[in-house]
């Protein structure tokens, strides 16, 4: 009796993941651009680093269409430079509030583009990440009755450990 019950639930267990599984494509994801290490400037003091945060850039033609790969790039900012054929993914420090724009110039066969980053402050997937942490605790015997609630908001706490910076993806179009 037990041995048909455990067939009978792995057989409804394995059925969906059959059915979901012809749901799935063939077809993979691109893989991501190779990545480039922005290098500190000469004789510049740079803030103190939290980590990396890292700045996607694609090139394409102008009135878009076919390309975009090959592109030379150099990437600046106030405390770092790069190098690189796009596509590419540069890896710059992530100073915190510091974290200035960043300017990408790119140049191919005649055609020059240039974008620049804004960086922007996000939640870190970190621990609670700034939610509030709530307990509830219930007590019904010897001498322990009653109902307790505490808790603590831990947004903010830690400075910027709680925050990191993000770069959006940038399209330069050669002109």
């Amino acid at each position: 009796m037990i041995r048909i019950r455990g067939t009978r639930v792995a057989a409804l267990c394995l059925v969906p993941g059959l059915l979901l599984g012809a749901c799935a494509t063939s077809e993979s994801a691109p893989p991501p651009p190779p990545t480039t290490q922005a290098v500190p400037r000469a004789n510049t003091v740079m803030p103190p680093a939290r980590g990396v945060t890292t700045v996607v850039v694609r090139t394409t033609p102008a009135g878009g269409g076919a390309g975009g790969t090959g592109a030379t790039c150099d990437l600046s900012s106030p405390y770092t430079t790069a190098r690189f054929t796009a596509p590419a993914t540069v890896a710059v420090p992530d100073l915190g509030s510091a974290t200035p724009a960043v300017r990408v110039n790119c140049a191919s066969g005649g055609l020059s583009g240039a974008a620049e980053a804004q960086p922007a402050m996000r939640v870190a997937d970190s621990g609670m990440s700034g939610w509030p942490a709530i307990g509830v605790s219930v007590g019904t015997g010897r001498g322990a009755t009653g109902v307790s609630l505490g808790g603590f908001w831990n947004g903010g706490w830690g400075g910027d450990t709680w925050t990191k910076v993000v770069y959006p993806d940038l399209l330069v179009t050669l002109r």
